[in-house]
Formats: structure tokens, C-alpha cells, sequence
């Protein structure tokens, strides 16, 4: 099976990557595109508890960094958005 080309990434400030899931690369993507104006607001998730996660629209670079912070154990619920 050919996968084709494969990447890696992470977030260029240091803070962001040691703190970020997998270097931080989502959540140093998510803030700039907020503070580009490239997006009004990102859907990222609030921890409910160690294996849940409740899902929250923002439009807050802080809030994003802030919640980057939080990692869920386990796959959360299914994500249904209407």
C-alpha cells in the first residue's frame, strides 16, 4: 500500500510545544488562525474528566493555549455537531 509523503511538525515557541499533545502543532495552528483573523472561533475540548472531554467553541488565543494544557486519557464520546 503506498501512503504517499508524510510530514512532522510542532509548534515553532517552546512553551507551546513542551506544553501541547504531539508538540503543540494544533494548538499553535488553532491561535493563529484566530489571531490572523482566519477563523472566528475553534472548536477544542474542555476535560470533564479523566476520560471525557466536552467540546467548546472559543474565540479566545488564551483560552486555546490554556486548554492545550489538558490531555484526555482515552477517546472521548462521538462529537455531533448540529
Amino acid at each position: 500500500m503506498n501512503v504517499g509523503d508524510c510530514y512532522i511538525g510542532w509548534a515553532k515557541d517552546e512553551s507551546v510545544r513542551a506544553s501541547g499533545a504531539s508538540g503543540g502543532l494544533v494548538s499553535a495552528t488553532l491561535a493563529a488562525a484566530l489571531e490572523k483573523g482566519l477563523v472566528e472561533k475553534v472548536l477544542v475540548l474542555k476535560k470533564e474528566s479523566t476520560y471525557d472531554g466536552e467540546p467548546h467553541l472559543t474565540d479566545s488565543v488564551e483560552e486555546v493555549m490554556q486548554l492545550s494544557l489538558i490531555h484526555i486519557s482515552e477517546p472521548t464520546r462521538p462529537l455531533y455537531i448540529s
